[in-house]
């Protein structure tokens, strides 16, 4: 704690925003507790915790401007803390309608420890003169983000960069992890196989993008953004209106569904494959079987992990992005 204040206090980072954040999390967990709603507290309180850390994550990552990239980071914790702290809220009251899949949490708590631990690792191998080949393929990926934002949303919006690199990082490792064999601990899947955490995820980055587009095109803008095309007559926007607010409001379905459903897929098609381990084929029988179905088993996850993995991390970065520039229809029309 010491060493992470003395840190953020040389960067320009609130030397006490982590101490705060963990002295609110016990704050919650003992009001929670007292109100019979202990679950809840705790997920609140993990949400500000990791939040922090993952705030003083991104500002080193980067060194610089590391006050904002905080504070940016910290918002996103806070609504991310705001969900699952509902979540569990729900779950603690006995609804009907809710469950807490603790094999997902635990999953994902994994994928969570892995992604710490690769980007201090990360930030560990970077150096001023001549760069590792680790520090030469990160610089390399942060230009190419940084000028896909310039290009798609705006010179101004590279608060993006630690929301949508935080995301891939996270995204990709939680489908690499499963390169191991999980089906051996029935705790543990995919993370990213369970529509709860892609979910999630999908809703913070469209509560994100609502804000920016407010905050770009005030409230007038941002509403009449829903009767695009701008070009077209008044009266024929108005009936594009309903079908604007529909596109808007599936994005986060969308969004989550690419993910979960190609990642839950590849998750399905690897229980097949491993289960031509129990067929007697009439050529090559019982052992062939095993044999053709460990081969074929080890390429398909492979390629499904490795890179399906990659593609669907990058796909998901992509298309926030994309929805921040699209946050910004209109913005040229208010000048004429």
């Amino acid at each position: 704690m010491v060493r992470l204040s003395r840190w953020g206090a040389k960067r320009g980072v609130p030397d006490d925003t982590l101490a705060g954040s963990i002295a609110l999390g016990v704050a919650v967990i003992l009001l929670a507790t007292a109100l019979g709603h202990a679950p809840a507290g705790l997920g609140i309180a993990l949400g500000l915790v990791i939040g922090s850390a993952n705030g003083y994550l991104i500002a080193a990552l980067l060194d610089r401007n590391s006050s904002f990239l905080f504070t940016s980071l910290m918002r996103l914790a806070s609504l991310t803390a705001l969900a699952v702290g509902a979540a569990l809220l729900l779950k603690s009251s006995a609804c009907a309608l809710c469950t807490f899949n603790y094999d997902s949490v635990i999953s994902s708590a994994i994928a969570v420890v892995v992604t710490l631990a690769v980007a201090f690792w990360l930030r560990s191998q970077l150096r001023e003169g001549e760069p590792t080949k680790a520090q030469a393929i990160f610089e390399w990926g942060y230009d190419q983000l940084r000028a896909l934002i310039k290009t798609n949303v705006s010179e101004d919006a590279l608060f993006v960069i630690p929301l949508a690199m935080t995301l891939f990082l996270y995204i990709l490792i939680a489908n690499w992890i499963e390169i191991f064999p999980l089906a051996f601990f029935p705790f543990l899947h995919g993370a990213n196989a369970d529509l709860n955490q892609t979910l999630a995820m999908a809703l913070v980055v469209i509560a994100v993008v609502q804000w920016y587009s407010v905050r770009t095109l005030g409230w007038r803008g941002y509403l009449r953004r829903f009767t695009k095309p701008f070009e077209l007559p008044v009266p024929v926007r108005i009936i594009f209106t309903p079908l604007n607010i529909l596109e808007e409001a599936v994005k986060p379905l969308t969004l989550s569904l690419r993910l979960f459903g190609n990642i839950f897929a590849g998750a399905v098609m690897i229980g097949l494959i491993a289960s031509l381990a129990n067929l007697q084929l009439p050529l090559v029988g019982t052992i062939g079987a095993t044999v053709l179905g460990s081969l074929v088993l080890v390429i398909w996850k492979a390629f499904d992990v490795i890179f399906i993995g990659f593609i669907q991390a990058f796909i998901f970065m992509l298309l926030t992005v994309i929805y921040f520039g699209a946050a910004r229809e209109g913005l040229e029309h208010e000048h004429h």
